[in-house]
């Protein structure tokens, strides 16, 4: 830029600045006020709104703080007193005001006028104590009448009515008698008294009269009878015709329609209303003063400080059109006189408008000399800008994106060399043109909302369409549309750009697809999967593996589990060796170990894991997959255990029928002879032991066949208590004195349907593990007994049914059981003791009791504190008669028997039984021996005894020989195995089981069934 240039520019721009400074007035835009504090005033007029006087002093207090520094709320009262007697209205006025301020506080109070003066004076300290007061426009009151000065100041509305006399006397020589129009009102009275104390100063040269009382007809009439040498004084008086009210303007004029004396007055407010003028009080300077005077109150100022001000508040004032209707000249006047209504020569300029025209002529001048320096800068200007449009029309039209211009009323301006390809049309087709002129074209496409909402308020939009281009194919793209501006900083148009995005569009479509279908199978796969860090960060994880481990959603498990999965292994030997397998792994690696729930519980799972690597071959992450086998592990130990139970059952069967067969004879043998000898004898006693002995092996037999396959023969209706008191009489003898037997029997229902040898057994195991757990320190054993309730979450993890339960505890203070161990210590042949003291049985035996009792084993341990087992057995809910053993002697009968037995000690023994109770027994130990003898007379026989278990042919194929011959003969099967109890339901002529080993009283009762089955129809 040249300095000429630059020269041209700033005075320019200066001349601009001087022309709108003179035109303006050099008028200052007033600042916005800074936050001012907030003050009350309260102002009492004495007359109502629409009369001149009172009006301009409210106008005068409304400008004077206006301006001020506080932001006054003024409260503005009237109280009408020229339309109503003051005297009546007083009291009310009271009232009203005390209902509307009784909870309004004002800093200080402006009244106007007598009336108002009066009213506060006499109720200033019931409705405003301690307020400040300012008065104006007071009329006949000396300063030294105000009492308690400390809160009123103001100004007095003196007049000057000698000043005004004297000039009337100057302006009419002729004239020696004045009219003084007024009326009775406190202010009129108050105006009169001051024009008389005046008036003592002119008696001499002037006389007085005073109209005061008169009608308006009154006054009309009196008027336009006045000698010449008259004129007349105007105090503003307010009058009441026939329920209309006129003001003291109205009435002056009428006055002066019907006189042709002068008339003079000494308020401003008349000016223009007939007066000749004269000395006049200003309504909006009493005002003005108040207001003043009042902001010094507000600013902490006493009233006593601020002096009444009694000096009238007047100037020269004069109505044009009165002077001329009684010919009074202008130079006539006092010289600072100030004529309203004067008309204005036309060939009259006031000087400020003088020397604004001639220094705006100059202006002008300089002014049209730097346009033309400015219009040829401009045409410079202008060829540089098209160059710079060459140059960007030639840069839009080599890229390869659409590009167009609309301006502000939606018309076409230009578009690049793309746009024309894309929309197959030329740019000389579109520009100058609308939508709606290109119909058919294709570019109504890019019309949207959004370009109205942008043309109205400038920005980019943004936004994603699907457009038709000329090929016919549809595209996704995406249109930025931005505004531009003109030089004056307004919206001119916008500019639109579209990027084709549908290749984009379709590769993430694709890619979503993808997403979802492998995020559908990440969060519906009933596997466990997951991405973890080399450090053990989780990084990912889907729900499945959540509840795995016991959390209610991925971002728990994550956010729960810093180190994963070192926080959920039950073992940490074993994340340590699966951390080693990991490090050194390649590919996948598989391995199965036991993880830790959140609620505590072990779960195993199944982890086949994927090593991730980077390029460099350290390690990045591990990604995998994890199934809960847990239950496949509990179904598989459960079916070793089975299978384990299975083999033990068979063995413990065969052995059970070896050991039956062995005391059946034995018991038999006893009995018979018992029955030789005297009971009382030494011998007798000897034998009775030996029995006894027999059956104590017989109820071992029994649980040995209890522990292989439980039934439920002899279940009575038991109390356990009673159970558990004879149980604990025998343990208390037997334990050592530094173990302590505590009893707790809690339970209000002591009854459940058992077997009171399988109950025994059950206590006495237990009992027998705890003494060898607290043998070596002592300790305490507690035996309880108290009820429960399962609901179905408890019930379902002990595999039994929901309900009432007695709760059988066995609890020590031992050392307890290794964690390790507790779901091993129910395994048959499981022990952790030396030789000889235990067959790993007992604990089996328990459980297996407890389960063919429809009930549960429960175990829990805290070394040195508590190791407890609480056999649970369903409640009997009702004490039913409870079944005792009766003693009930042997059946003698005279029914003729085939006994058939392979057993040789049987064979010598079991016929001599049966033949001592009355019944005609013949034997055989062969089979086919005993079928021959039956088949020749079968008739000889009531009742077939043959053994289950026997060589080439068993009892099961003897019955169905007997049943073929005599069909009405019943059998009776006598045997050791529970297997034999199925034969009872493939045959019907066997009527009985005999289990071994038995004495003569189960073998006569077994026949005296057989009789009565005998006896019973058949089919």
């Amino acid at each position: 830029m040249t300095l000429h240039t630059f020269l041209s520019e700033r005075l320019f721009s200066l001349i601009l600045v001087l022309i709108l400074g003179i035109s303006a007035g050099s008028a200052v835009a007033p600042t916005p006020a800074a936050a001012k504090e907030k003050k009350n005033i309260l102002y009492i007029n004495s007359y109502h709104n629409g009369y001149s006087w009172s009006d301009r002093i409210q106008e005068g207090i409304k400008e004077t703080i206006r301006e001020s520094p506080y932001k006054i709320d003024l409260q503005i009262e009237y109280m009408d007193s020229k339309k109503y007697n003051y005297a009546y209205i007083k009291l009310m006025l009271y009232d009203i005001y005390s209902y509307k301020f009784d909870q309004k506080h004002f800093d200080a109070i402006i009244v106007s006028d007598n009336n108002a003066f009066t009213f506060i004076r006499q109720f200033h300290d019931d409705l405003f104590p301690g307020v400040p007061v300012i008065f104006c426009g007071i009329n006949n009151l000396e300063k030294e009448q105000i009492q308690r000065r400390n809160l009123y100041t103001g100004l007095l509305e003196n007049f000057d009515f000698q000043h005004n006399i004297e000039l009337a006397l100057r302006l009419h020589p002729q004239k020696d008698r004045v009219i003084v129009i007024g009326d009775q009102s406190v202010t009129g009275k108050a105006i009169r008294s001051q024009i008389q104390k005046a008036a003592s100063n002119l008696s001499e040269r002037v006389e007085f009269e005073y109209w005061s009382n008169y009608t308006l007809e009154k006054i009309i009439s009196n008027v336009q009878d006045l000698p010449k040498d008259t004129f007349i004084y105007f105090i503003p008086i307010y009058k009441n015709i026939s329920d209309q009210f006129y003001s003291a303007e109205e009435l002056l004029s009428v006055i002066n329609q019907n006189t042709n004396v002068p008339c003079y007055s000494g308020w401003e407010f008349l000016l223009g209303n007939g007066i000749i003028g004269g000395k006049l009080l200003s309504g909006y300077r009493h005002g003005e003063i108040a207001a003043n005077m009042a902001l010094q109150v507000l600013s902490g100022t006493s009233p006593n400080k601020i002096s009444i001000i009694e000096k009238p508040q007047d100037k020269l004032l004069f109505d044009y059109n009165a002077l001329k209707k009684f010919y009074i000249q202008k130079s006539q006047l006092p010289a600072d006189s100030t004529v309203i209504n004067e008309p204005d020569l036309f060939y009259e300029l006031n000087q400020q408008v003088f020397w604004t025209i001639i220094i705006s002529l100059i202006l002008l001048s300089i002014t049209l000399v730097l346009l033309v320096i400015n219009i040829i800068q401009r045409k410079s200007v202008e060829q540089k800008i098209k160059d710079q449009l060459s140059f960007l029309q030639l840069l839009m039209d080599t890229i390869p994106i659409p590009i167009y211009f609309k301006n502000k009323d939606g018309t076409y301006e230009n578009c690049n060399t793309s746009f024309e390809k894309w929309f197959s049309i030329s740019r000389s087709q579109i520009t100058g043109k609308s939508d709606d002129d290109l119909q058919g074209k294709g570019l109504v496409q890019l019309y949207q909302e959004v370009d109205d909402s942008i043309l109205e308020s400038a920005g980019v939009r943004t936004y994603e369409d699907s457009i038709l281009s000329s090929n016919g194919e549809i595209h996704d793209v995406i249109l930025h549309k931005a505004t531009y501006k003109n030089a004056k900083g307004e919206i001119a148009g916008f500019v639109g750009v579209l990027f084709d995005i549908t290749d984009r569009k379709k590769a993430e479509d694709n890619l979503r697809k993808a997403e979802e279908k492998y995020r559908s199978i990440f969060e519906n796969s009933p596997l466990g999967i997951f991405r973890i860090t080399p450090r053990g960060k989780l990084l990912d994880c889907n729900p499945a593996l959540a509840r795995m481990m016991g959390y209610e959603t991925p971002s728990a498990l994550m956010f729960e589990t810093d180190e994963f999965p070192r926080a959920l292994f039950a073992d940490e030997r074993q994340e340590r060796e699966v951390r080693k397998m990991l490090q050194r792994g390649s590919g996948i690696v598989q391995f199965e170990r036991q993880f830790r729930r959140r609620d505590g519980q072990n779960l195993t799972l199944n982890i086949n894991v994927r090593i991730i690597r980077h390029s460099l071959g350290t390690i990045k992450h591990f990604e995998g997959f994890a199934e809960d086998v847990t239950q496949k592990v509990n179904l598989e130990r459960q079916l070793l255990q089975s299978q384990k139970m299975e083999a033990i059952g068979t063995l413990a069967g065969g052995i059970a029928h070896d050991f039956n067969n062995i005391l059946t004879s034995i018991i038999n043998s006893i009995e018979l002879a018992s029955m030789d000898v005297d009971p009382d004898s030494m011998a007798g006693n000897d034998l009775e032991r030996a029995l006894k002995a027999a059956q104590r092996g017989s109820h071992l037999v029994k649980q040995i066949l209890t522990f292989s396959r439980p039934s439920q023969d002899g279940f009575i209706s038991t109390n356990l208590a009673h159970v558990l008191q004879e149980d604990l009489s025998l343990i208390k003898a037997s334990l050592p004195r530094n173990i302590e037997i505590r009893e707790n029997i809690q339970a209000r229902h002591e009854t459940t349907t058992a077997d009171p040898t399988q109950i025994h057994q059950i206590v006495m195991n237990l009992c027998t593990n705890a003494f060898q757990a607290l043998r070596e320190h002592g300790g305490v054993l507690e035996v309880s007994l108290s009820e429960v309730a399962l609901d179905q979450k408890e019930a379902k993890a002990l595999h039994i049914a929901s309900g009432n339960y007695l709760c059988l505890a066995v609890s020590d203070n031992g050392p307890g059981i290794d964690t390790d161990i507790l779901n091993k210590i129910f395994d048959p042949f499981f022990t952790t003791k030396g030789k000889g003291e235990g067959t790993g049985l007992g604990l089996a035996v328990v459980h297996g009791i407890a389960k063919n009792h429809n009930g549960a084993v429960r175990v829990s341990s805290l070394p040195w504190e508590k190791t407890s087992f609480e056999i649970l057995l369903p409640m009997q809910e009702h004490d039913d008669e409870l079944d005792q053993p009766q003693t009930v002697p042997s059946i003698r009968g005279a029914e003729r028997i085939l006994f058939v037995e392979d057993d040789e000690d049987q064979i010598a023994t079991i016929p001599r039984v049966l033949e001592q109770l009355g019944y005609q027994v013949q034997a055989e130990s062969d089979v086919t021996k005993a079928l021959d003898r039956f088949r020749e007379t079968p008739d000889q026989f009531d009742v077939v005894i043959t053994d289950f278990d026997m060589p080439e042919v068993n009892g099961l194929e003897l019955a169905k020989e007997i049943k073929t011959i005599a069909p009405t003969t019943p059998v009776i099967l006598v045997s050791g195995r529970e297997t034999a109890i199925q034969a009872l339901g493939q045959v019907d002529n066997i009527c009985k089981l005999v289990r071994k080993p038995y004495n003569r009283l189960s073998l006569s009762q077994a026949i005296r069934e057989a009789m009565t089955y005998l006896q019973r129809p058949h089919q």
